[in-house]
């Protein structure tokens, strides 16, 4: 476990190919809200809806 946090692997090990995708999956994969920079998670919608139903 110690090498995995410290990273004690060299470039052409399978670990280091592995954490590679970890990483590239980790960008892709993620909502595209997270990367907003003027969102925050407490904030709400400015105006409410409301059908006649």
């Amino acid at each position: 476990m110690k090498r995995w946090i410290l990273w004690d692997f060299s470039r052409v090990t399978w670990q280091y190919d592995v954490l590679c995708l970890l990483i590239i999956a980790f960008i892709f994969l993620t909502p595209q809200e997270w990367y907003s920079p003027n969102r925050r998670a407490t904030d709400r919608p400015a105006a409410t809806v409301q059908s006649p139903d």
